[in-house]
């Protein structure tokens, strides 16, 4: 774990072929690496291993990766291009936080989750195509990538979880398929740009439906407790 953390001058990286896995932290704060290419026998990478690598713009996972650590890549600012390994079925949570010159991404088909917060706050990310059989998206995944104009939703997607694509100001349109059941709060908060909707209703009545949208759309706030609201008004001297 962190063997490599905190060595601003490293630039170039050469990883033996017989390496199978990547610790925590490995290459974090690393702020002169400028690219990656993770051995073929590499299966698993733990958390933050390639955090805050500031100057890093490319980067390969390929071959027999089957887990991602969480914060994996966040805030390399410079990250222009990734390449996922065939073989992945869930990318971590924040795993692309921040990497605001990430432009586009394809995420391959073997990947059925995708974590809380993995995209959030790639402001420049125009494209990013969804896997097949993605059957989640996690709370937050896509919030405030505001370039983000389109988004095709696999028909095997069953769940979105809270303000999943909040913020995502580009966004012209969102058509859900039938099998999307499981909607958060807010998953389209702030979508100014949003004209075409599409979601499977199941068949329930105009009032379920109208709430279901309301709950999608607006700003979600939590229902306050009884204890609050007495807390509220003890203050005020009520």
């Amino acid at each position: 774990s962190c063997a490599f953390e905190d060595c601003p001058k490293l630039e170039t990286l050469t990883l033996p072929e017989s390496l199978t896995t990547l610790g925590y932290g490995a290459f974090q704060n690393c702020s002169g690496l400028q690219n990656i290419s993770l051995p073929e026998q590499v299966t698993e990478v733990g958390d933050y291993a390639f955090a805050h690598c500031t100057a890093l713009e490319q980067a390969a996972v390929s071959g027999n990766v089957l887990t991602l650590g969480k914060n994996m890549f966040c805030d390399c600012r410079r990250l222009a291009e990734v390449t996922l390994a065939e073989g992945l079925t869930e990318l971590g949570n924040s795993m692309f936080l921040d990497c605001v010159s990430l432009q586009a991404v394809t995420i391959p088909d073997s990947v059925t989750q995708i974590g809380e917060s993995t995209f959030s706050g790639c402001t420049d990310l125009q494209h990013v195509t969804l896997p097949q059989n993605l059957k989640q998206i996690g709370g937050n995944a896509f919030r405030n990538c505001s370039s983000l104009t389109a988004v095709a939703f696999p028909e095997k997607l069953k769940s979105i979880g809270n303000e999943a694509f909040s913020g995502c100001s580009g966004l012209q349109e969102a058509l859900l398929p039938d099998a999307t059941d499981t909607l958060g709060y807010s998953v389209f908060y702030g979508c100014t740009s949003l004209e075409r909707v599409r979601l499977y209703t199941g068949g329930n009545s105009r009032r379920h439906t109208a709430n279901r949208l309301q709950r999608v759309f607006l700003l979600y706030q939590p229902e306050r407790s009884c204890h609050s609201q007495k807390r509220d008004t003890d203050r005020r001297g009520v």
